[in-house]
């Protein structure tokens, strides 16, 4: 699924867009390496839950989060492979930038 992903765009901006807010970027350096629910979510970023509620379902229908459900309780860990897709898109371009350098400094030169 990752290098479906990845071989297509029109998912990229929406992985961006759920990037793009501090809030949401504050959820996931709070989850970390660690499974938490939104009560623990909540006091950790000050944060009523309707407001966490709205930046986690951006960060859930993007992948950025996984999701186990304990009784009532539902818990909120990082999808890692996700992070992975956008480090291999960015990879990319650092690649073909140290080749342009390279290219740059020693054959024009």
């Amino acid at each position: 699924m990752d290098n479906q992903i990845l071989n297509n765009l029109e998912f990229l901006p929406f992985f961006f867009h759920a990037l793009s807010d501090p809030i949401r970027l504050n959820i996931l350096e709070s989850i970390g390496n660690q499974e938490i629910c939104v009560g623990d979510l909540c006091k950790v970023l000050n944060l009523k839950q309707p407001k966490l509620s709205f930046h986690l379902k951006i960060l859930r229908d993007s992948g950025f989060v996984n999701t186990r459900q304990d009784g009532r309780w539902i818990y909120y860990r990082l999808n890692k492979s996700r992070f992975e897709v956008l480090k291999q898109y960015i990879a990319k371009y650092q690649h073909n930038s140290l080749e342009q350098n390279f290219y740059q400094e020693n054959i024009i030169a």
